[in-house]
């Protein structure tokens, strides 16, 4: 069903760019390799676990005016030569998905405003409750934050409309069920109040509903400000009890740094979030680093406590770098040391003490 669905939208969309003369076609491809040393004690202790990726991609862009289309279909592929046969299920297929597939438009509504349209597969980045809670990508899974402090987005199948009402904009989407994306259809809403202030940037009230399942529903809060760093605090409530809370707290300073040979940027991150309900915590601290024009690098450290007394858990430190071969090329090498608890791994969890390091190669046209 869904490589059907693949087919049929990649061949709508090739008319689509036919007709289109400003429509552009966009690819690539990522390759590399992943190397993980387990411990004594670990049941693959038999052998190392070496890893081959590769990832190509094509998609395609229309931008007019008030009007937007892409769409992106990638291959996926992942081997793992020499691992036990009891592992060999972890092991995810070779596949091909479709990673974006919308159209976005405007249409004029009132007060000289427009309101605007978002169907397909789109990425949704609200920065709180069910489609994306603030900090989540950036600071959960640090294998996941190769770019530590950019806002990630996540593409979900949505039908969104967008209102603007001088500084406030009110927001409507429907998530469907669609390719296991969710297990139960959501509507929400969010209102997004911009302020013209130094301290104050924005504030978000979102609010999700579950359709068919009894009524299950999320609130959450996000405050974005500028008191000498830039912080948001974000609040949420799935309503299952009164100790039910979830908070983030994610802050971050760039640093400019001149010298006689160059200038260079250093940026500080810092993220802490807390489940009360579930008695789980997390804190990062990440610092990124401009070396060159080229080539950047980024360390982090994530520890996270759970449990009554607040038992430690886990503990990882990870180091990635990017540099810029040339125009549409750039290696990326990373390393991640887990000095306590587990590390995940294709599914599998690992014994603490495990270092894992990858490199790959990615091109763009």
């Amino acid at each position: 069903m869904v490589k059907r669905l693949v087919a049929i939208s990649f061949l709508f969309l090739l008319i689509i760019g036919s007709v289109f003369a400003d429509f552009t076609f966009k690819g690539g491809a990522e390759v590399g390799g992943i190397y993980v040393h387990l411990t004594d004690d670990s049941p693959l202790t038999e052998k190392n676990l070496r890893a081959y990726t590769a990832n190509p991609y094509l998609g395609g862009v229309y931008s007019a005016s008030n009007f937007r289309s892409e769409f992106r279909i990638s291959f996926s592929y992942l081997d793992v030569p020499n691992l036990p046969s009891a592992y060999k299920s972890f092991i995810p297929e070779p596949s091909l998905s479709l990673e974006k597939a919308y159209v976005r438009f405007r249409l004029p509504s009132f007060s000289d405003s427009k309101m605007t349209f978002v169907v397909g597969k789109s990425p949704v980045s609200w920065g709180m409750g069910n489609l994306y809670r603030a900090g989540d990508v950036l600071f959960s899974n640090p294998i996941s934050n190769e770019e530590a402090g950019t806002d990630v987005e996540k593409n979900l199948w949505v039908i969104s409309a967008s209102q603007p009402i001088g500084a406030t904009t009110i927001t409507i989407a429907f998530v469907p069920v669609i390719e296991s994306q969710c297990s139960q259809e959501k509507a929400g809403i969010l209102l997004r109040r911009d302020f013209d202030s130094e301290y104050l940037k924005e504030i978000r009230a979102a609010y999700v509903y579950e359709i068919d399942n009894g009524n299950k529903s999320k609130a959450s809060l996000l405050i974005d400000a500028n008191i000498g760093f830039d912080v948001n605090v974000g609040l949420e409530t799935q309503f299952r009890n009164e100790d039910d809370l979830r908070f983030v707290l994610n802050a971050m300073k760039m640093f400019s740094i001149d010298t006689a040979m160059r200038s260079f940027s250093i940026t500080l991150y810092l993220s802490g979030q807390g489940d009360v309900y579930t008695d789980s915590y997390d804190l990062s601290e990440i610092v990124s680093i401009d070396l060159t024009d080229r080539t950047s690098l980024s360390l982090m450290n994530t520890n996270s406590w759970e449990g009554e007394d607040l038992a430690y858990k886990n503990g990882t430190v990870m180091a990635s770098t990017s540099t810029t071969l040339s125009d549409g090329v750039a290696l990326n090498i990373y390393g991640l040391y887990c000095y306590e608890g587990t590390l995940s791994y294709s599914g599998m969890s690992l014994l603490c003490y495990d270092i894992m390091a990858g490199a790959g190669i990615e091109y763009r046209y």
